[in-house]
């Protein structure tokens, strides 16, 4: 079997059989291991596989950031204005909590928007393979999911998500910036993309940890 071959297998087994607790052998705050009588059964290609798989698994220095980004927040929402939108803000609050080891952050915001009342939430990570930032967004104002990708500045004090977005406005670049302030405050900014290609910001959030 080639080595694509067995990378096909052993993602299957880390992501199928450990999400039913088949193989994994957890102790405490230890990270997840292998039941080493299986490993044993493994040649030896898939088990040096195995041990990348799971190094690669484990929550990372990348994932510091979110734990800055747990905890109770108040939220401030400027709906910027332009390309005839007329401009508003409101407040509303946030929850993040840290899920899966540290591993991803579920930032739970509610609020309105335009007197509309919005619940929001963002599934952020970090993938250590791909080495880029992610996350997921979806709420109750629409039906779709959005997912983007992004980096660090070289600071450590934003992070730039790219993605697309195709809905009745068409299809189109988005942009969403984060950018860190201290360990109590943080923003979340929107650009949408104008038909004439002019990026343009269209939302901010303003998120204070909660006292």
């Amino acid at each position: 079997m080639k080595r694509h071959g067995f990378a096909a297998v052993v993602g299957a087994v880390v992501v199928v059989a450990a999400g039913a607790g088949a193989i994994m052998v957890h102790a405490g705050a230890e990270p997840a291991k292998p039941d080493p009588a299986l490993m044993k059964e493994m040649s030896p290609e898939m088990q040096e596989m195995m041990k990348q798989y799971m190094a690669l698994a484990e929550a990372g220095p990348e994932h510091a950031v979110l734990r800055k980004l747990e905890g109770r927040w108040t939220t401030r929402i400027k709906l910027m204005g332009g390309a005839g939108m007329p401009a508003s803000e409101s407040t509303g609050t946030a929850k993040g909590t840290l899920v899966h080891g540290g591993r991803y952050l579920m930032l739970e915001s509610s609020g309105e928007m335009m007197g509309i009342p919005c619940d929001v939430t963002h599934l952020m990570g970090y993938d250590r393979f791909q080495k880029m930032h992610t996350v997921g967004i979806w709420g109750n104002t629409s039906t779709q999911m959005h997912m983007f990708t992004g980096q660090t500045d070289a600071g450590g004090s934003s992070i730039t998500y790219t993605g697309e977005m195709n809905d009745i406005a068409g299809k189109r670049n988005v942009k969403f910036v984060m950018r860190l302030d201290g360990e109590d405050g943080y923003q979340l900014e929107a650009y949408d993309t104008l038909p004439d290609g002019t990026e343009l910001k269209v939302l901010e959030t303003t998120f204070t940890r909660a006292k």
